[in-house]
Formats: C-alpha cells, structure tokens, sequence
C-alpha cells in the first residue's frame, strides 16, 4: 500500500500547481488511481491520497474535465469510493453509523 500511497501523491503533486490533468489522465491516472483505491479500501493514507487526486484530475467546468470525471466514473470510482466509506466505518468501529 506504500507504493500506492506514494503513486498517488506524486501524482496529485503534479497535476496540482501546473494543471497537467489531462496529460495525467491521457497516461492512464485515472484508472490506475481507482485500482489502487479498490485494492487498499481500508488503508486512509491511499484513500485520501487517491480521492484528492481524483478531485484535482476532474475539477474543471471545461468539456476537458468532464469527460475525465466521466472517464473516472466508468473506471469505477464511485463503487470503490463506497467501498472505501464502507471499510472506514468498519474500521471507526460502526462509530459513523450504517452505510447504506
């Protein structure tokens, strides 16, 4: 998971300041970034790393940004970022309550 942790911030580092979204997800980002969510879904370090990613690779009001949320929606981001909610709460003990 520390591979994947690191793989996540570094990308996040790179898309952050110079926007190199598109170029990221071109490269495959996306979905390397959902198959590292859903293969660590109880580890937060890659959970978080991994959402905030995503979030800088799919901000945007431009056609360019939609398509790259879409493109993360088919890789399946939603399921995995459940799955994740789902091992947190499993993990804080049920302390967040049933997610349903």
């Amino acid at each position: 998971w520390r591979v994947a942790e690191k793989a996540c911030r570094r990308i996040q580092a790179l898309c952050q300041p110079n926007g190199i979204g598109q170029a990221a997800a071109e490269a495959g980002a996306i979905e390397a970034v959902v198959e590292a969510l859903r293969a660590h879904p109880q580890v937060s370090f890659v959970q978080g790393s991994g959402l905030s990613v995503l979030h800088y690779l799919c901000i945007g009001a431009d056609a360019a940004a939609r398509a790259r949320a879409q493109r993360a929606m088919r890789a399946g981001f939603i399921e995995a970022a459940v799955a994740a909610i789902r091992a947190e709460a499993q993990v804080l003990g049920g302390m967040a309550g049933p997610v349903q």
